[in-house]
């Protein structure tokens, strides 16, 4: 490993409760080895999950980092394989590697979803319906964990679409529609996200019910907004910079020539 390694990070959003909160992580440990981060943020092209920096950037960036970590939503397949052709370690965060030949790290979405449905169930609460977008891949690990959890305790499941990066009622308006539709209505919601979780509020109060009187909503992440919000939102907290530590680790560890395994 050269004497100060460098790891390059590549994240569509470099700031806020997730990008900016694993990127925190990651620094943490790659100056904690003496070695420096170097950050590109990668721009989105259309197609869901999947962006890339300037292609003529591939060989740049092969030659003058020692490890690269992928943050969800990051880089398409092609221009991750084209590092690791180049011997270059990749680590991904949130996000299974594409060939299943690189490490990946993430935080723990079904003991989140354990907790939380446990935390509503010691409420008192039978009928818990989950809402979410599933195209990313830490919430589809969510509402996996939702179904297998739910029929553990013989409960019905109930699932609620959300639209992608829910900011607003409107984006909730499929959800609310589809409760409010529902003989048997779900006296409890659980979100794959806050954003969901606070856009949700919004489309039920904005149809009349109380929240948490009529329903209660429980979100995941526990981002600030949360924490603001009203009426107040509980919420499943998560360490992302933890997961960015992890990361940073693995990806100095193979800068070294450490053997890292692959997947999760």
């Amino acid at each position: 490993m050269p004497a100060r390694p460098t790891v390059l990070a590549l994240a569509e959003h470099i700031s806020g409760p997730y990008g900016g909160e694993v990127l925190s992580g990651i620094l943490r440990e790659v100056t904690a080895a003496g070695g420096r981060l170097v950050v590109v943020q990668t721009a989105s092209f259309g197609e869901r999950g999947s962006a890339s920096p300037v292609p003529r950037a591939m060989p740049l960036a092969a030659r003058a980092v020692d490890a690269v970590v992928a943050i969800a939503p990051t880089s398409a397949a092609p221009y991750l394989a084209t590092l690791r052709d180049s011997s270059v370690p990749v680590v991904f965060t949130s996000q299974p590697c594409p060939d299943g030949v690189a490490p990946s790290v993430g935080p723990d979405n079904r003991g989140g979803v354990r907790a939380g449905l446990e935390h509503l169930l010691r409420h008192g609460h039978r009928r818990i319906a989950f809402a979410a977008d599933l195209h990313h891949h830490d919430l589809r690990e969510r509402g996996e964990a939702y179904r297998e959890l739910m029929a553990e305790h013989g409960l019905a499941v109930v699932e609620l679409p959300l639209a992608d990066n829910p900011y607003g009622p409107s984006d909730a308006q499929d959800a609310v529609t589809t409760l409010l539709g529902l003989a048997d209505r779900p006296t409890a919601v659980m979100t794959a996200t806050d954003r969901g979780a606070l856009a949700l509020v919004a489309g039920l109060t904005g149809a009349g019910l109380r929240v948490p009187e009529d329903v209660a909503v429980l979100g995941f992440d526990d981002i600030e907004d949360a924490a603001y919000s009203t009426p107040s939102l509980s919420s499943v907290h998560v360490r992302f910079d933890a997961v960015g530590a992890l990361a940073g680790q693995l990806a100095i560890a193979m800068a070294r020539g450490e053997t890292v395994p692959p997947g999760p």
